[in-house]
């Protein structure tokens, strides 16, 4: 993650870009929040669904299975420590 801040005088605490492999992933505005309160959930759609769901299942992480959804996606999802919903996919057709 990479945080980028035009100047100390903008307004607000700039944006983080998320990156893997070389190309961003998703851009975030940098806020304070209170996790407790403020749960969020994001989806982001990746080309290796598969190759996803195995690094994180192997690095530990509390993956669900992955499955083809009646919906046209091939998912998997799973919650942060904050109590975040992530969901990662591809589009089957």
């Amino acid at each position: 993650m990479r945080v980028y801040k035009e100047d100390e005088d903008a307004p607000g605490d700039g944006f983080a870009f998320v990156n893997y492999d070389g190309q961003s992933v998703f851009d975030l505005d940098v806020v304070d929040i209170d996790p407790a309160r403020n749960r969020a959930g994001c989806y982001l759609i990746v080309q290796d669904v598969d190759g996803w769901h195995a690094r994180m299942a192997a690095d530990g992480l509390p993956v669900t299975a992955l499955e083809d959804q009646p919906w046209g996606m091939r998912e998997f999802a799973l919650t942060d420590p904050s109590g975040n919903n992530i969901r990662i996919g591809r589009s089957i057709g």
